[in-house]
C-alpha cells in the first residue's frame, strides 16, 4: 500500500510536491472507508486517488514519476561504469535545477505488511543519497521510525543496528551509479527484499494516451486470455464485458496464420532479432473475436463472431483495462493509470474506480491512482475530498500538487464538479473564448480564399 510519494526537481516538477494516501483528520464523511493497515493499529491508506488538471500542467510527469523510481529500483544493479542515470529528467525552466538532482521519497506497505521510507537522491552520474527505514511493529503503543542504513556521497555508508546480513561486502563492490537495495536484493539480500518487491512486483503503471490500441496491444492481450479463457479470471473478464454490452455473449480467441514480416535495420545482432522476431509473432498470432446474438429477423438464432478490431474503442479499452485491474485486485498492488476515462462511458470508468472502493472486491487493499479530465467523476458519493487532487503551473511553469481538502469551506455535500468547473479549485485551463475567436477571425489564412 503507498501512503505517500514526494517528487523534487522532475520533468515539470521543480519543487518538492506530494502525493499523500494517509487519509486527512479533516475529512469525516467519507463515500467510501480507508483500508486498515494488517500490522499498524492506527494506521490507514486511501483505496484511490484521483487527479485533475489542464493539459501540460504536470499530471502524467508525476505518474511518470514512480516509473522511473521502478525503473531505478529494477535496473540499476545491472548499470556498468559510466551508465546514465536517466531518470534524472530535471526541471527544465530554471537554471539552477538543470545541473540539480532529483529526488524521490516514497513511504509504503510492502508485501511483509511493514512500513518503509525510502529516499533517493541522484543526478545523471551517481546516486547522492540513499536510506531506507521502517516502523517495528511494538503492539499497540506508539511506533518510531528506525533506519537500516545511510548512504551519502563521499562517507561510508551507516547501518541501523537492525540490519542483518552482508553490508560490507555489498558496499565494496558498488558503483556510484547503483542503489544499494538493487545490489543487495541482486545477492539475494533476504531482508531487503520486500522492498524491492514493492517496487518490481506491486508498483503498477499504464499509458492509455497514444493514439488507439494499435494490433500488438490487442494481440497481446488475445495471449493473455488464451492462456486464461478458463481461469476465474478469464471467466470473470468474459462475464465483465457481457455487462457492458447486452448483446455480447462472450469470447472467443483463436490463432491467425497471417503474420506481418518484421523488418530490422541493417547490423542488426542476430540473436536480439530472433527474440523479437519470436516473441512479437508469438503474441501477433492470437486474436479475440466478440461472440454476439444473431437474429432472423425477431427470432433470435444463435450467435456469431465479430474481431476485435470491429468493436468499439470502448470496448477495446475496457477489455485492456481489465486484466490489470483485477491484478491488482488480486495482489493488493498500487496501479497507476494515465487517462483511465479515455473512450470510456463515465458509468463505466465509476464501475472500475468502485472495484477498488468496495471491500468485496477488494479485500487486499489494492489502490488506483489515475489521471482524468472527465468532472462527472467529482461526486462526493464516489470520492472524499482528500482522494481529489489537483495539478496546476505556477508562475514559474512548475507543477504544483494540492487536494481539495486543503480548501476551506469545502465539504462533503459541496459541489465539487460545479467548484471545479468555475474555476475555484484551480488546476483548469484559462481560456477567453473571445480572444481565441478574434485571433483566428483576424489571421491571414483567410486572406485571398477563394
Amino acid at each position: 500500500m503507498l501512503l505517500s510519494f514526494s517528487v523534487t526537481n522532475f520533468r515539470s516538477i521543480k519543487e518538492t510536491q506530494t502525493l499523500n494516501l494517509i487519509p486527512s483528520k479533516n475529512v469525516r464523511e467519507r463515500p467510501n472507508m480507508p483500508s486498515r493497515s494488517k500490522k499498524y493499529d492506527k494506521l490507514y491508506t486511501l483505496n484511490s486517488a484521483v487527479i485533475y488538471g489542464a493539459n501540460n500542467a504536470g499530471k502524467s510527469n508525476f505518474l511518470r514519476a514512480f516509473k522511473a523510481f521502478k525503473w531505478i529500483v529494477e535496473k540499476s544493479n545491472r548499470f556498468q561504469p559510466g551508465d546514465s542515470l536517466e531518470a534524472n529528467e530535471v526541471f527544465h525552466f530554471d537554471l539552477k535545477t538543470r545541473k540539480s538532482p532529483t529526488i524521490f521519497n516514497i513511504e509504503f506497505i510492502a508485501p511483509n505488511d511493514l512500513r518503509y521510507q525510502y529516499y533517493v537522491k541522484f543526478n545523471r552520474e551517481k546516486i547522492i543519497e540513499e536510506e531506507l527505514s521502517y516502523y517495528p511493529i511494538e503492539g499497540k503503543t506508539r511506533v518510531s521510525q528506525v533506519k537500516l542504513y545511510t548512504r551519502e556521497e563521499g562517507t561510508a555508508m551507516r547501518f541501523g543496528e537492525t540490519f542483518r546480513g552482508k553490508k560490507k561486502q555489498i558496499e565494496e563492490i558498488l558503483l556510484p551509479n547503483q542503489l544499494f537495495l538493487s545490489e543487495a536484493v541482486n545477492q539475494a539480500h533476504e531482508q531487503l527484499i520486500p522492498v524491492y518487491l514493492f517496487f518490481s512486483k506491486h508498483l503498477d503503471w499504464f499509458s492509455f494516451s497514444g493514439e488507439g490500441y494499435n494490433e500488438i496491444q490487442m494481440s497481446t492481450l488475445g495471449k493473455f486470455l488464451s492462456e486464461n479463457i478458463n481461469s476465474p479470471v478469464g471467466r470473470l473478464i468474459e462475464n465483465l464485458i457481457m455487462q457492458l454490452d447486452s448483446s455480447i455473449v462472450g469470447i472467443d480467441v483463436g490463432k491467425d496464420g497471417a503474420l506481418p514480416t518484421v523488418e530490422f535495420p541493417d547490423g542488426f545482432p542476430e540473436e536480439e532479432k530472433r527474440r523479437i522476431e519470436n516473441d512479437l509473432l508469438d503474441r501477433l498470432k492470437f486474436r479475440i473475436k466478440i461472440k454476439h446474438r444473431m437474429f432472423d429477423g425477431e427470432n433470435e438464432i444463435g450467435t456469431d463472431t465479430l474481431p476485435l478490431s470491429e468493436q468499439s474503442t470502448g470496448t477495446n479499452k475496457f477489455l485492456s483495462l481489465l486484466p490489470p485491474i483485477l491484478s491488482a485486485l488480486q495482489s493488493g498492488d498500487v496501479l497507476l493509470i494515465d487517462e483511465l476515462d479515455k473512450s470510456l462511458h463515465p458509468r463505466i470508468t465509476e464501475s472500475l474506480i468502485r472495484f477498488f472502493h468496495n471491500e468485496d472486491s477488494n479485500p487486499n487493499n489494492a489502490q488506483l491512482i489515475f489521471v482524468t479530465h472527465d468532472p462527472s467523476l467529482l461526486s462526493a458519493d464516489v470520492f472524499s475530498r482528500d482522494q481529489i487532487f489537483l495539478f496546476q503551473k505556477n508562475e514559474y511553469n512548475a507543477t504544483e500538487v494540492y487536494p481539495i481538502s486543503e480548501f476551506s469551506g469545502v465539504r462533503s455535500n459541496s459541489p465539487f464538479q460545479k467548484w471545479y468547473l468555475s474555476g475555484r479549485f484551480g488546476g483548469i485551463p484559462s481560456i477567453q473564448h473571445d480572444v481565441i475567436i478574434s485571433r483566428v477571425k483576424n489571421s491571414e489564412i483567410f486572406q485571398n480564399h477563394e
